[in-house]
């Protein structure tokens, strides 16, 4: 169910906003994100639930080898594509988040985007991200609570799918799961910035840190439509791990 319903939106994922990258100011402030947590010297990192491969196609930019992997076939097809085109060799595959395919301390860095809170099970996500994680190896979370449920957000959130409706002709009111599947995750509505960093330390990680990145998402809004910028305020960040 997960997977069909990420294969029917990979036809439009990157037009959506804040999914693709949509600026070269907006790769510039990734780049320099991910700097942080790498260095010069190529590190192997696994993406997981790569989508259309944005993230990935950055740290291969960057000269590190990137495994990728995602649930969804389609997704996966679009990422390969654009992969070819920028000639980077990344290694995509599919793959279940809670139960990879590959073994013990496999990778110097675990990324994922917009991931964490579609999981049934979040903590056991992070334990296997641990395992195949080599000594030292480090964890980059980025999340958000992207639906919050203030009246203020719920405001917007209408105002903004009724403008995106209107001006693009596409149904924004359309879930990407169906309802049921909805009912059994345990952060439908996205995730708190606290709640991911106590699954990342209960997972086993030390020296764990949030980053906020309200800057990224400034860049964001700026290439936005008015439309998309209404509800598009919530918090966005990162959590950095060390194994």
């Amino acid at each position: 169910m997960i997977q069909s319903a990420w294969d029917e939106s990979a036809e439009w994922y990157d037009m959506q906003h804040a999914h693709g990258v949509q600026s070269e100011e907006e790769h510039t402030a990734w780049v320099n994100l991910f700097k942080q947590f790498t260095s010069d010297t190529p590190i192997t990192v696994l993406d997981i639930g790569c989508g259309t491969g944005e993230m990935s196609l950055l740290l291969a930019e960057m000269g590190h080898s990137v495994h990728a992997i995602d649930l969804s076939e389609n997704m996966l097809k679009r990422a390969e594509d654009k992969a070819r085109k920028k000639g980077y060799s990344i290694s995509f595959s599919i793959d279940d988040a809670e139960s990879l395919s590959y073994d013990d301390e496999s990778f110097d860095l675990v990324i994922n985007r917009h991931l964490l809170w579609t999981l049934p099970d979040p903590e056991k996500a992070l334990r296997e991200w641990n395992r195949v994680l080599k000594p030292h190896g480090m964890i980059a979370v980025i999340d958000g609570l992207w639906f919050p449920e203030s009246l203020s957000g719920k405001s917007r959130r209408f105002l903004s799918k009724l403008g995106i409706l209107i001006s693009e002709r596409r149904n924004p009111f359309k879930s990407y799961y169906p309802d049921e599947l909805i009912d059994n995750l345990p952060h439908p509505k996205g995730m708190e910035a606290f709640e991911a960093v106590k699954y990342v330390e209960r997972a086993g990680f030390h020296n764990v840190t949030l980053h906020s990145l309200d800057e990224i998402m400034t860049i964001q809004r700026k290439y936005m439509p008015l439309s998309n910028r209404i509800g598009y305020q919530m918090p966005y960040y990162l959590v950095h791990g060390v194994k």
